[in-house]
């Protein structure tokens, strides 16, 4: 399956999907958006939604909401009309019949309850228990939560009546392996040790980057290799490589939540050292794509050699009147730097921040000629190389190359000297789809393809404890910006 294809299910067994935490920003806006575009699958899914903020019935509302994703964006007319025929009023009380007969290839499970009580876990299994289809198949468990609670998640699995599904099981965290070194450290003595007397332990584990199925993420990593294997991606010909995440949106409704990481752990720890280390790793491309499993070793020792050497490659900042601590930064800039001789004297620039005047992502590697090589992640996904010499020309011609992988790929040359790959099709077939993939992966394989290894985030965890050391003992100022600039507090910051 290509990257940017949309994704169905094909499964023909049932499944259980269990839901952690179905109340929270995570499984509202991306996971139940993502069940409803995704083609019913061949087989009934189990949905079992578990949060203590949902009431008895909302489960039927969860399930309501995906009906209004299906007739919002399935290309199915015959779903489309029978979803027509809701009012607003059945889908906000869960659709009744209606309901039932849109979503006879979903059962809606209805175990709710508070996460860290183990009657919870008792329901959730009965629950399991009375789906005699799907009793005997595998049980994947989504965890839509903060860090606080992977613990106590882990635990109950483990040792708890979900215990003999354990073999069967697995456990999907998005948010980062514990919310610092010491606790991700912990939870992984944990899962070493569960796997030792129980049978629930790091082999059912699935760490997750949605950034890794992001649009021409894989052509990007395509056009590195091939720049690599000629030597002419490294410190000889790169001159700094910058990763930068800017974001419109403030905290958002989970306050609590965001304090316990901040931007270095909420978006440093896991999304832009992933895209650093897909940079800059060196990893070979085989008939077959990418190895991904390969990709994450080598990522591993991408790290490894990455370290933060000065206390003025740092700055932090919080917008005003933000809702949370005055400790706790909404903004990070730092520069790295790598042991690794291949890449001697080449800053790697972090940057990542909340409530700008503008959205945006994108990586850019600077070369020695002048040439510039982006990766613009968004708004608008799409590789861009700016030629100003041979190295230039050279990544161009690898694009064009990268182009013909795929029919749905077009390259645009604007001038002689800049060249831009993009998706053809429309907006709507490319954008937003990361955990349509996600869950296809997971349900119909057993496991996400480009899922991230513990060592990975405690390695990831290392290099953050290193910049919250600066900050804890006072050697770097939490500085201030306004909410909605148009300026980055490195340009411009209020002190």
């Amino acid at each position: 399956m290509m990257l940017d294809e949309r994704p169905t299910f094909s499964i023909s067994e049932p499944t259980n999907l269990v839901i952690l935490g179905s109340a929270g920003a995570l499984a509202q806006t991306k996971l139940r958006p993502a069940l409803g575009r995704l083609q019913p699958p061949a087989g009934p899914v189990n949905v079992l939604p578990v949060d203590r903020r949902a009431q008895p019935s909302g489960w039927r509302a969860w399930g309501a909401e995906v009906i209004r994703w299906i007739r919002e964006h399935s290309r199915r007319q015959s779903q489309q009309q029978q979803t027509n025929l809701l009012t607003d009023n059945q889908l906000r009380t869960g659709g009744g019949a209606a309901t039932d007969d849109i979503l006879k290839n979903y059962d809606w499970g209805g175990a709710l309850g508070d996460l860290q009580l183990s009657d919870t876990y008792y329901r959730l299994a009965d629950a399991i228990e009375k789906n005699k289809e799907a009793s005997n198949q595998p049980t994947y468990f989504y965890a839509a939560i903060p860090p606080a609670l992977q613990p106590v998640i882990i635990h109950n699995l483990s040792t708890g009546p979900l215990r003999k599904i354990a073999t069967k099981s697995r456990l999907v965290l998005e948010k980062p392996l514990g919310s610092d070194l010491k606790s991700a450290k912990f939870l992984l003595d944990i899962l070493n040790s569960y796997e030792k007397h129980y049978e629930f332990g790091k082999a059912q584990i699935v760490l997750i980057d949605h950034y890794l199925y992001k649009p021409l993420f894989e052509q990007w990593i395509m056009l590195a290799a091939c720049a690599q294997n000629v030597e002419m991606w490294d410190g000889r010909q790169i001159t700094s490589i910058e990763v930068t995440v800017i974001e419109k949106d403030g905290i958002g409704k989970e306050p609590a939540t965001y304090e316990q990481l901040g931007a270095l752990g909420d978006m440093i720890q896991s999304h832009l050292l992933k895209l650093l280390s897909a940079t800059i790793a060196h990893v070979e491309i085989g008939e077959q794509g990418i190895d991904w499993e390969m990709h994450d070793k080598v990522g591993v020792k991408t790290l490894n050699n990455l370290n933060v050497s000065d206390k003025g490659d740092i700055i932090i900042a919080q917008y005003d009147n933000a809702e949370i601590s005055e400790e706790c930064e909404t903004y990070v800039e730092l520069i790295l730097h790598s042991n690794d001789g291949d890449w001697k004297d080449v800053p790697f620039i972090l940057r990542t921040g909340k409530m700008f005047a503008e959205r945006y992502a994108e990586i850019k590697v600077n070369l020695t000629d002048g040439s510039v090589a982006i990766f613009s992640i968004q708004p608008d996904p799409e590789i861009i190389i700016e030629s100003k010499g041979p190295q230039g020309q050279s990544l161009i011609n690898f694009l064009e190359e990268i182009a013909n992988t795929a029919v749905h790929l077009s390259i645009i040359l604007e001038k002689t000297n800049t060249a831009k790959l993009k998706d053809t099709r429309e907006a709507e077939q490319i954008t937003s789809r990361e955990h349509d993939m996600i869950l296809s992966e997971l349900i119909n394989h057993g496991m996400p393809n480009r899922k991230i290894s513990c060592e990975w985030a405690i390695r990831a965890w290392a290099i953050i404890e290193t910049v919250r050391s600066y900050k804890k003992n006072g050697s770097i100022k939490m500085q201030k910006y306004r909410p909605g600039s148009p300026i980055l507090p490195s340009q411009d910051c209020e002190t």
